[in-house]
């Protein structure tokens, strides 16, 4: 008989055992938190001391007995590439229609100004400038903007300053374009705000110096704080990883509020998105964090009230909550789509009329291609050669989209509502036809997901005007589904479709050679099987054939959708090389680059086991932009990549980052591609 050990003598489990923070650890932490507050002091100092001595050398080179700036030529310093070279220029108003240099490009100019203020007050700054444009009010980079075009910048922001001298230095750097560059200062009763000049022989080496030196002193202030911060969090962070348990003990208690939080979070995220970056010169990440988890919290505890009842059940009102949840979920298939697509309607109509524009005139008012297609539908195809030998008209533009909102223009709809109209049917058509497809791949958590993405991405706002994304997309997912449920005849209508509605579309023939093939290689008898590929492969290439003809007949060009970019003077390129031409650019063709680095770092960190037809086609598109040799317009183009919104969705990585990523495309969509939409600077 074998004695069974004393109940006080036996180990706990492995998994009730809690190690505790060792005390070679606590003197660790303890000395980085010291170690951290006393280079943060010291550089608080530093900082300060460069800041007293720039003050003073500010104080002795103004010339308050004269009005304008004073400018000078950059150059890099060779022997100390940190530093520029100032050659002074003259003095005169940051008035310059012609800019500073007339006649010259690729230059770099700095404008240094004092404003002498007698009263704390707001002042309001208008600018207008070719190519780009860098204000430093004080302490604050209250403005930094590039526009690699023609149009140039157009700008408002306000800044409120305190009474007494404040520095206002101006970088502008003009690339290929005609210069321009105008500031004009007003007070709140729309006064000019006078401004004086520094000496132009002020010691420019100096000034680089100490400015460099406060920067230099900021960074290790920045650097003590983390030191410290360190110091607190490696004991918590020690026993997170120790203890295995704990993390799932309080993921068990806060799973119950998860979703009120999140819908909370959400909510509140989109508010103060809307609302705070529609601010100019706002741009703070803590203000946009903090109040969506107050709101997240705000939204557990709304859920938790739902059930306080007896034994944890819920009470009469979450009673009525979890019947209209089954009612949902009874019909989510179709109810969830339509929802997603209000919810994109509501919230970027509300953006726009926030910044400036209007429900639904900014829609049916949408510049570029949009104009195009609406040509099409009212007028059909033109094209005429200039003087110059070029060519104009709308022929590029594949027919399908405008041909079925022309159906809408004979029902007596005005043809900027019956283009967005048609817009507005095609994505919602998309949205239910891709909710579809992820949750038959997938289930239904990840197409829950693949909706969000796609409704977050940075352009969805695309869908909504008179493009034919939505349309395009409802047909890739339809041609998809039909080879996969067998329907081949239905599968070459819809490829058909695809061939006239959009270039990228016709990309969607890779799916039947990763679907039907294999099943070509597993069969007895290959012959029908074969047959199908060749009548389902077919389709986009008879859509494409279709055009074609059309501009044979009317053009007597048989080639002109193909050879159609070519009057535009693009070349092909390694899609590489063109990729690190746009992002590598100095300074970065910022719409461009933002969205490829967005696109890339998903296929890497939501990569897994995907549909092989899928990844073939996403991957296809991804670099079919780029081999044009352009990344023009790639951020609105990347809309027809839509299986990296089924990527990510269905991807085994944590909510948690999934949701990180829905904000980002949040907050990129809100801070640059909506706004260069509104002022028609995103073609």
């Amino acid at each position: 008989m074998v004695k069974q050990p004393d109940s006080d003598t036996m180990a706990p489990p492995a998994s009730q055992a809690f190690e505790p923070v060792p005390k070679p650890l606590w003197w660790a932490c303890l000395a980085c938190l010291i170690l951290g507050l006393a280079v943060a002091g010291f550089s608080f100092a530093k900082a300060r001391q460069a800041r007293g001595q720039f003050r003073a050398m500010l104080e002795s080179v103004v010339e308050k007995d004269h009005r304008g700036a004073s400018l000078f030529r950059l150059r890099i310093d060779q022997d100390d590439h940190r530093f520029y070279r100032w050659t002074p220029l003259f003095v005169r108003s940051l008035h310059m229609p012609e800019g500073p240099l007339p006649g010259v490009e690729d230059y770099k100019v700095k404008a240094l100004a004092v404003l002498d203020l007698r009263k704390p007050q707001r002042l309001y700054f208008r600018i207008r400038a070719n190519d780009a444009v860098t204000v430093q009010v004080g302490q604050r980079r209250a403005f930094d903007q590039w526009r690699p075009i023609p149009m140039g910048i157009i700008a408002d922001f306000t800044e409120d300053l305190c009474a007494g001298l404040t520095l206002l230095e101006v970088d502008y750097y003009l690339g290929h374009h005609k210069g321009i560059m105008e500031m004009r200062i007003v007070d709140e009763a729309g006064s000019e705000v006078p401004y004086h000049p520094v000496k132009l022989e002020v010691d420019s080496r100096l000034w680089q110096e100490l400015t460099l030196h406060e920067g230099e002193a900021g960074r290790y202030l920045d650097l003590g704080l983390a030191l410290a911060l360190l110091g607190l969090l490696l004991p918590p962070a020690w026993l997170l990883v120790r203890n295995h348990d704990l993390p799932a003990r309080w993921l068990e208690r806060a799973r119950g509020p998860l979703p009120g939080f999140f819908a909370g979070f959400g909510l509140c995220t989109a508010w103060r998105m809307a609302v705070y970056l529609g601010t100019p010169g706002e741009n703070d990440l803590v203000e946009l964090l903090l109040i969506p988890l107050l709101g997240g919290l705000i939204g557990a505890l709304a859920q938790k009230a739902l059930y306080l009842g007896s034994d944890g059940r819920p009470n009469i009102l979450g009673r009525r909550f979890e019947l209209a949840k089954a009612w949902y979920l009874a019909r989510e298939n179709w109810l969830a789509p339509l929802a997603f697509f209000a919810a994109l309607m509501l919230y970027m109509s509300w953006v726009v009329s926030v910044r400036g524009g209007s429900f639904p005139d900014t829609w049916l008012n949408a510049p570029w291609d949009a104009l195009q297609y609406k040509d099409i539908m009212v007028r059909g195809y033109v094209m005429n050669y200039t003087e110059t030998g070029g060519v104009s008209g709308n022929y590029p533009w594949h027919p399908l989209f405008p041909m079925l909102a022309r159906i809408l223009y004979w029902l007596g709809l005005e043809p900027s509502w019956a283009l967005v109209t048609m817009a507005w049917l095609g994505s919602a058509a998309a949205m239910l036809l891709i909710f579809r497809l992820a949750r038959d791949l997938f289930g239904v958590s990840a197409a829950r997901w693949s909706l969000a993405v796609l409704v977050c991405y940075p352009c969805s706002f695309y869908l909504l005007i008179g493009y034919p994304y939505g349309t395009a997309l409802a047909l890739g997912a339809a041609y998809f589904l039909a080879i996969k449920a067998g329907r081949h005849w239905l599968a070459a209508l819809m490829g058909i479709g695809l061939g006239m509605v959009y270039p990228t579309a016709l990309l969607m023939g890779l799916f039947p050679i990763f679907m039907i093939v294999p099943r070509i290689r597993a069969a007895e008898r290959p012959w029908p099987e074969v047959g199908r590929l060749l009548l389902v492969g077919a389709g986009p290439a008879l859509g494409v054939l279709a055009f074609c003809l059309h501009h044979w007949l009317y053009f007597d060009n048989f080639l002109l959708p193909f050879t159609a970019h070519a009057y535009w003077g693009r070349q092909s390129m390694w899609p590489w090389d063109t990729i690190m031409d746009g992002v590598l650019h100095e300074p970065p063709q910022y719409p461009e680059a933002i969205i490829t680095i967005l696109i890339v770092a998903c296929l890497f960190i939501f990569a897994h086991r995907f549909h092989s037809a899928l990844w073939a086609y996403l991957i296809v598109v991804f670099i079919a932009g780029p081999a044009t040799g352009s990344l023009e317009s790639v951020y609105r183009q990347y809309l027809m990549a839509w299986p990296l919104f089924l990527l990510v969705g269905s991807s085994p990585r944590s909510r948690w980052l999934k949701a990180a990523l829905l904000w980002l495309m949040v907050y990129f969509a809100l801070t640059w591609y909506l706004p260069l939409w509104l002022i028609h600077e995103l073609v």
